[in-house]
C-alpha cells in the first residue's frame, strides 16, 4: 500500500513532534567551539490521542479538500444543466463590387439569430445525469474520508504496538541484566 507524501508527512507530524538541535561543528575554530560547548536540547514528545490526530487529519488534509471541492464542481454542472441555452445573434455585412470595407459602402446586411431548442427530454437527461454527478462525488468523498481514516487509524495502532514491543523489549533487557548480574554473583562465590 502506497501513501500519499503529504499524508505520511502530515501523519508523522500527528504522532510525534521530535525537537532536535544540530550543530555545525565543522565550520567554528576551535576557539569558539570550546566557549559554544553547550548540552544538546533533550528531545520533547507531544502526545496525540487518536481523536485529535483524526481531527487534524480530517482539518489538513489535501486529498480530502480536493474530493470537496469536486462536490462542488458538480453542484455548478448540474446548475448549469437546467439552463436553456442562449440564443445567438450575428449580423453580416458585405460590399458586392464596390470593395469597401465600411459601414457605408455595404451592399447587403444579413441577420442571424439562432436558437437551439432540446428535443426529446435532453435537458431533462442533462439534469437526471447531472444529479447522478454530484451523487457519485459526495460518494467519493465519504470513500475517501473512509479510506484515509482507515490508514490512519491502521498507522496509528501500528506506532502504538512499536511502542509497546520497544517498553517491553527495554523491561526484558533490563530483567536479563538482573539475572546476568546474579548469575554473576553465584559465579563469583
Amino acid at each position: 500500500m502506497t501513501l500519499p507524501i503529504h499524508f505520511i508527512h502530515a501523519l508523522v507530524l500527528t504522532v510525534v513532534i521530535v525537537g532536535v538541535q544540530f550543530e555545525t561543528a565543522w565550520a567554528q575554530p576551535d576557539s569558539i567551539k570550546a566557549s559554544k560547548q553547550t548540552p544538546p536540547a533533550a528531545p520533547t514528545t507531544v502526545t496525540l490521542s487518536l481523536n485529535d490526530s483524526l481531527s487534524l487529519f480530517l482539518e489538513n488534509n489535501l486529498d480530502l479538500l480536493m474530493t470537496k471541492y469536486g462536490i462542488d464542481n458538480a453542484k455548478g454542472i448540474a446548475i448549469t444543466a437546467k439552463l436553456f441555452p442562449n440564443p445567438t445573434f450575428l449580423l453580416y455585412g458585405g460590399a458586392a463590387f464596390t470593395g469597401k470595407q465600411t459601414f457605408a459602402g455595404t451592399r447587403y446586411i444579413t441577420p442571424q439569430l439562432e436558437q437551439m431548442f432540446l428535443l426529446a427530454g435532453k435537458r431533462g437527461y442533462r439534469m437526471e445525469s447531472a444529479g447522478y454527478g454530484i451523487q457519485a462525488s459526495e460518494a467519493t468523498f465519504t470513500d475517501a474520508i473512509r479510506q484515509l481514516t482507515l490508514t490512519l487509524k491502521d498507522t496509528y495502532y501500528q506506532v502504538q504496538l512499536a511502542s509497546r514491543r520497544l517498553d517491553l523489549a527495554k523491561d526484558n533487557q533490563e530483567r536479563f541484566h538482573r539475572i546476568l548480574t546474579i548469575g554473576e554473583l553465584r559465579f563469583k562465590k
